[in-house]
């Protein structure tokens, strides 16, 4: 059980995105609308949304079926859309910018694809990522490395993505989250729920603080 406990706060520490409080957990939530980026789908942004977005909250919207979770974080910053896409790409600095990320050690890069190791704080949880950057379109993808040991995930993909946002003042820009998980058959649900309802937080909200202090 303990270990169990282990490999669940060490997924949801990465991408804490696959499930949240009940009152979230609904289908309905996970409304995708074409976006101008090829091959990726962005959440469909309702008023209410919007509202909260200009009133300075985070949207958070997930869906979990199972093993298998689908997670989306939507926050806007005011700083220049270049600038907090450039801090993104800093693997080797999440260290000192996420909390919950204890090390981060780039494996290889060659300033496109780039393989990392984290390493999370607390139970010294790792995680190997491949990292494909699209610097015209202000994304990175993010997938498992083939190549090493994940322990918790069996698939895992998504990506950070960067837009001006048309609903705005000029000087601000929308951050995307975006999370596609597949846990292993070892990991118990009702471990997900605990986990999860104490991480979510800790793993998506160092974006506003971290730019505010920027500005």
């Amino acid at each position: 059980m303990f270990i169990n406990k282990i490999f669940i706060v060490f997924a949801f520490l990465y991408c804490g995105l696959t499930s949240c409080f009940h009152r979230h957990i609904q289908p309905r939530y996970l409304v995708l609308c074409k976006s101008n980026v090829p091959d990726i789908e962005l959440p469909f942004l309702d008023s209410q949304d919007k509202r909260m977005l200009a009133a300075g909250e985070m949207i958070e919207k997930q869906y979990r079926n199972g093993s298998r979770g689908t997670g989306l974080v939507v926050v806007d910053i005011h700083f220049s859309p270049d600038g907090v896409f450039d801090t993104l790409t800093q693997f080797s600095k999440y260290q000192n910018m996420i909390p919950i990320v204890r090390s981060s050690k780039i494996i290889s890069s060659d300033g496109v694809t780039t393989m990392a190791e984290y390493v999370f704080a607390r139970f010294f949880l790792h995680v190997n990522v491949k990292h494909n950057v699209l610097q015209q379109q202000r994304m990175v993808k993010f997938t498992l490395d083939p190549n090493r040991v994940n322990p918790v995930f069996r698939e895992a993909e998504g990506f950070w993505h960067v837009q001006i946002p048309s609903d705005r003042p000029e000087g601000y820009c929308r951050v995307y989250l975006s999370a596609q998980i597949v846990t292993r058959e070892i990991v118990p649900a009702p471990i997900i729920e605990y986990a999860a309802a104490r991480t979510l937080s800790k793993a998506t909200k160092w974006l506003k603080p971290f730019f505010s202090q920027k500005e």
